[in-house]
């Protein structure tokens, strides 16, 4: 007899919804994602802040991972990370307001499929224990996202 998987509860299933929505951004591949013509640099550079998103998502597992049992340090903690970090999704939003800058950065983004799903992994995990405490979930109604 199959046992029915368990139910998530709600810290959680924002974690792993936004890290699902970092991997599917911007939508399906586009034909000319291969052009190899001129490439944007700096500030605005696909790949630099693909990197940059990856980087943003570890700080947020690794504050989770660090209070796994003290859920009021776990929810103060990501907060902070949230509010450093969030400068990262406000240039990714708008980025994607360009289409080319959009297809070009969901091509990078994807680049990172397997780390965003292992740190979703681990951040789910962390949660797990502070899964029902009401300020993870005031917390994670924060984190910031790519819509």
């Amino acid at each position: 007899m199959a046992s029915r998987p368990a139910k998530r509860r709600p810290a959680t299933e924002i974690a792993l919804a936004t890290f699902l929505a970092l991997a599917a951004c911007g939508g399906k591949p586009h034909e000319d994602e291969l052009d190899t013509g001129r490439q944007p640099t700096g500030e605005n550079d696909p790949d630099r802040i693909a990197g940059l998103v990856l980087a943003s998502l570890e700080q947020m597992t690794v504050a989770a991972e660090a209070h796994v049992d003290d859920c009021k340090a776990m929810a103060d903690d990501l907060l902070v990370v949230f509010d450093r970090v969030r400068p990262v999704f406000d240039k990714v939003e708008t980025l994607r307001q360009d289409p080319e800058r959009e297809r070009a950065l969901t091509a990078a983004l994807k680049r990172y499929d397997a780390e965003a799903q292992a740190l979703a992994n681990r951040m789910t995990a962390a949660l797990e224990h502070c899964q029902l405490d009401p300020a993870v979930g005031d917390a994670m109604a924060k984190m910031p996202v790519i819509r």
